[in-house]
C-alpha cells in the first residue's frame, strides 16, 4: 500500500492559511463613541481599540443646538484637534493615544444628529484618488449619502484576495518541498 506523502502536511498547511488570513484583521483599529450628558453640557469620548502603533483621524459633525466653547482649550485637552465653529465640526488626530474627549454646550441626548467618521491612517494603498472610500461611519444611522461619487460602486476586496493567494502559494511551496525531501 502506497503512503500519501501529502497527508501529514494537510493540517499544518490549513493552520498556516488560517493564521495568514487572520493576521490583517487583528491589527485593524476600531473607534467607539461614548456620550455623557449632564444638564446642558455633554462630554463626548472616543476610544480606540487597537494594538500600537496606530494613527487614526476622527471627524465629527455636530447638529444644530450644540456649540463648542469659544476657546479651543475649553473644548478639549487634546493637543491634536481642530474645530470649525462655522460648520459645527471637530477633527482629531490620534497616534497611539487610546482615548480623547471634547465638551459641548446645548440641548439633546448627545447622540441624535451627530455624524461621526474615522479613518485608519496607517492603511497603505497605491490609489492616487484615495479619500472617502476608507472612512468608516459610526452609529446605527450611519448611511451612505445619496449622490456621493462612490454610491453604487462595488468595493474592491483588495488585500483579502492577495492574502488568500499568498496563503495558497505558501501552502503549495511547503507541500512541494516536503514531497521532495521524502523521495
Amino acid at each position: 500500500m502506497k503512503d500519501n506523502k501529502f497527508g501529514k502536511w494537510i493540517i499544518p498547511a490549513v493552520l498556516l492559511m488560517i493564521v495568514l488570513l487572520t493576521l490583517p484583521v487583528m491589527g485593524s483599529p476600531v473607534v467607539n463613541r461614548d456620550v455623557s450628558v449632564s444638564g446642558d453640557k455633554a462630554e463626548v469620548t472616543f476610544t480606540v481599540e487597537s494594538d500600537e502603533p496606530f494613527a487614526v483621524g476622527i471627524l465629527e459633525t455636530v447638529p444644530d443646538g450644540w456649540v463648542f466653547a469659544e476657546d479651543d482649550s475649553m473644548t478639549s485637552s487634546s493637543g491634536n484637534f481642530e474645530t470649525d465653529q462655522k460648520n459645527s465640526k471637530i477633527a482629531f488626530f490620534l497616534s497611539d493615544e487610546k482615548s480623547v474627549s471634547y465638551e459641548l454646550t446645548g440641548n439633546g441626548d448627545g447622540k441624535t444628529g451627530f455624524k461621526t467618521e474615522w479613518v485608519d491612517l496607517l492603511t497603505l494603498t497605491p490609489d492616487m484618488k484615495e479619500g472617502k472610500e476608507r472612512w468608516t461611519a459610526l452609529g446605527i444611522g450611519a448611511v451612505e449619502e445619496k449622490g456621493s461619487p462612490d454610491s453604487g460602486m462595488e468595493k474592491s476586496p483588495g488585500f483579502g484576495i492577495i492574502a488568500v493567494i499568498a496563503a495558497f502559494i505558501a501552502t503549495g511551496a511547503v507541500l512541494a518541498i516536503s514531497g521532495r525531501k521524502e523521495e
